[in-house]
């Protein structure tokens, strides 16, 4: 077991300090500990974390290029029409929870994954919405106005994909409320390959990063050159291609059995 250094030793961390005025200071909540976070240990722990997952990364990076990609060529289309006007919200609501992905990501790679999960919700939430508005456009006036109804976002997004109602109802467990995830001490640190946490983590972005992808593919079906996750079956009939939940449910049955929860 690694001995606790003295007050007057040099910090393990290498900056050339005493403890009590470097670590032990951010640790007893000093006034620089947000500071000695940014400039001393995140790049340690987002290099760890670059190097032992940079297979995922290459992918997560891929899916969220081409999402961006094929809502930035959308966005060309769009004119003052009433129509292009409902287009524009919803590549917007979409794109905004394209960057709430890419927040989460950064937020993993900083050694704050449970963090990120509260993004994966609001991703979730923008999701719904712009189905929902794709699905209702007399609501688009009520959303302008700060009116709009996420609870009924909900219902009517599951009328057209289903598995967004648990995806939805499972996130907000744990991320708006205090869930199992939230009673265990995630810590500041380096996710670590074969972990349960690294697996939720890179799970739960492969499925928020799926579920826009079909998002988007649905709510701009006509306007898509191409799909590759969505098939009309008839006039208000798609199928989706969507990530079954039974992975995801898994691997928090798992984490909750555990002691270490590591």
């Amino acid at each position: 077991m690694a001995t606790r250094p003295g007050l007057d030793s040099p910090c393990p961390c290498g900056s050339g300090k005493a403890f009590d005025v470097c670590h032990l200071s951010g640790q007893v909540g000093g006034s620089d500990i947000l500071i000695s976070k940014l400039v001393r240990d995140d790049d340690g722990i987002a290099a760890g974390f670059d190097a032992a997952f940079a297979k995922e990364l290459g992918h997560i990076s891929r899916r969220l290029a081409s999402i961006g990609a094929r809502l930035r060529l959308v966005e060309f289309r769009f004119g003052p029409e009433p129509e292009d006007k409902l287009k524009g919200r919803i590549c917007g609501i979409l794109s905004n929870a394209l960057a709430s992905i890419m927040g989460a990501v950064v937020l993993a790679r900083s050694g704050l994954p449970l963090q990120g999960g509260t993004l994966l919700r609001a991703t979730c939430e923008g999701i719904n919405s712009a189905i929902a508005l794709d699905r209702c456009p007399e609501q688009l006036e009520a959303y302008e106005r700060g009116a709009f109804d996420s609870g009924k976002a909900l219902s009517e997004a599951k009328k057209s994909v289903p598995y967004l109602g648990k995806l939805y109802g499972v996130m907000s467990e744990h991320f708006a409320h205090l869930g199992s995830l939230s009673k265990a001490d995630w810590g500041v640190k380096p996710l670590e390959r074969g972990t349960i946490k690294a697996g939720l983590t890179f799970m739960m972005l492969s499925i928020a990063l799926n579920s826009l992808e079909v998002a988007v593919e649905l709510t701009l079906y006509d306007i898509l050159p191409m799909r590759r996750l969505v098939r009309r079956v008839d006039p208000s009939t798609y199928e989706c291609l969507m990530i079954a939940d039974t992975p995801l449910q898994a691997l928090w049955d798992e984490y909750e059995t555990k002691d270490d929860r590591g």
